[in-house]
């Protein structure tokens, strides 16, 4: 029977190939189908930071929406932690990505209920990077819901 390390060994190999088959592949339908397992799988300190150098790579486009999606069923934990980065990537970031973040940054004022301060702070934030005319208003009206206001 092997010992602890032994098994943890193996699990740090999975894991660190599961991460270069997603880097290796080509096929744009076979990444999610890896980074779901990956996901779902695992729980290592490699996993949430690879998904956000993947949501910064330019080449990664097609998937960005899916890689904010596979950050949330990760940690929802982490990415309000990490709510600087999908902010950035609101402002920065592809049109998939940048209404991904939204969508996540409005999922983590929901269900962290934020004191009033970090939502004020979040508001400022996202209303500098949105379209003042259209998404501006649709973001502010959906603030206002989720606060009761």
């Amino acid at each position: 029977m092997e010992n602890t390390a032994n098994l943890i060994d193996r699990k740090n190999n999975m894991v660190a190939e599961l991460m270069g088959r997603i880097r290796a592949t080509e096929n744009p339908l076979e990444k999610p189908v890896i980074i779901a397992s990956l996901v779902r799988n695992f729980r290592d300190e490699r996993i949430f930071p690879f998904l956000c150098e993947m949501l910064n790579d330019r080449d990664q486009v097609e998937i960005h929406g899916f890689l904010i999606g596979a950050c949330s069923e990760y940690s929802l934990e982490t990415c309000r932690d990490k709510m600087s980065f999908f902010l950035d990537l609101l402002a920065n970031g592809t049109y998939e990505a940048s209404l991904a973040a939204a969508g996540l940054l409005l999922h983590l004022m929901d269900t962290y209920k934020l004191d009033g301060d970090t939502l004020d702070k979040l508001n400022q934030n996202i209303s500098r990077h949105l379209d003042p005319v259209s998404m501006d208003r649709s973001l502010r009206h959906d603030l206002n819901d989720i606060n009761g206001g």
